[in-house]
């Protein structure tokens, strides 16, 4: 990549001042990493999940979330990138993948606290 195009992407995406990374919902966050030619999106979301559904089913709706909301957030991303530098960014997805983390559960309880993960690796094409 270019330094230019670097420099642009590392301003759109800096979330760690003056910026939230959690607006509009504080259980859910995205964040974005640069890596060599790469564009890497984590998407984070604090799920409920119930015992009395599979949790394969459960995790395949926030799955589809994760997916349309990193889509979103890069379809923002490409359009405030040719705002700030008058030209398209080009970006082509190499991989999606996804992780549930259990935080709490109890014998007790139906419900299940986990933390879900979804990581999407785009490709920046000069």
């Amino acid at each position: 990549m270019k330094a230019s195009t670097i420099q642009a992407l590392g301003q759109l995406t800096d979330t760690t001042f003056g910026y939230s990374s959690t607006a509009g919902n504080a259980s859910e966050s995205i964040k974005v990493t640069l890596q060599g030619d790469s564009v890497i999106v984590k998407f984070s979301t604090i799920v409920h999940l119930v015992n009395d559904r599979p949790q394969f089913d459960q995790t395949k709706i926030y799955e589809n979330e994760a997916t349309q909301k990193i889509k979103k957030y890069m379809e923002k991303l490409t359009g405030d990138f040719k705002k700030a530098t008058g030209y398209k960014l080009k970006t082509k997805q190499i991989s999606f993948d996804t992780s549930l983390e259990l935080m709490t559960m109890s014998a007790y309880s139906p419900r299940k606290i986990a933390c879900y993960r979804a990581t999407t690796v785009f490709k920046v094409d000069e």
